[in-house]
């Protein structure tokens, strides 16, 4: 009698632990208040060499497109996702009439010419970032990543993975009210 006491106690103990450790957690995860959205933060410097077929010595800065919206899409020609995401950049570039900045990660010339010749390309410029400090001052998590940049130099919208329409729905179409969707 004392072992089957034992052997119930042994069991139910670490069982009814268990399940009040559960309940305590779901109960604490319950619903919260919604997150006010974050305040949108300046864009941080950006400012590397073109890419057009050749690395160009003309440095490009960020801050020539203030007054605009545009999109930052750090990307590599060795990335998958980020050739899945070409067409969604394509159709958003052409109705938006937004201008794509490629910040090309990680990558040799040639590799990113036959990226190009092979997929053709979307930005309306393409900068490489030789050193990876771009990618470290935008807190870059990997590529394909996009931000969104306001007419007042500010990340309004951001994104880490490949675009693809409903997430531009979701998360940047509202930055584009008047105009049709990709």
């Amino acid at each position: 009698m004392k072992r089957k006491l034992f052997t119930s106690a042994v069991i139910f103990i670490p069982a009814a632990l268990l399940l009040g450790f559960l309940a305590v957690g779901f109960f604490a995860l319950g619903p919260k208040p919604p997150a006010a959205p974050p305040a949108p933060n300046a864009a941080p410097p950006l400012r590397l060499p073109l890419f057009s077929g050749a690395l160009q010595e003309k440095l490009f800065d960020l801050q020539e497109m203030h007054g605009q919206k545009v999109l930052v899409n750090f990307f590599g020609s060795w990335c998958a996702p980020c050739v899945e995401e070409l067409p969604v950049l394509r159709a958003i570039a052409l109705r938006h009439a937004l201008g794509i900045i490629g910040v090309a990660y990680n990558d040799k010339q040639e590799a990113l010419q036959d990226f190009f010749d092979r997929y053709g390309n979307v930005y309306s410029r393409v900068l490489v970032d030789i050193n990876g400090h771009s990618v470290i001052d935008w807190g870059v998590r990997g590529v394909p990543e996009s931000f969104l940049i306001d007419e007042e130099g500010r990340v309004v919208a951001h994104y880490a993975g490949p675009l693809t329409r409903a997430i531009w729905l979701r998360d940047f179409a509202k930055f584009f009210p008047l105009l049709p969707t990709p």
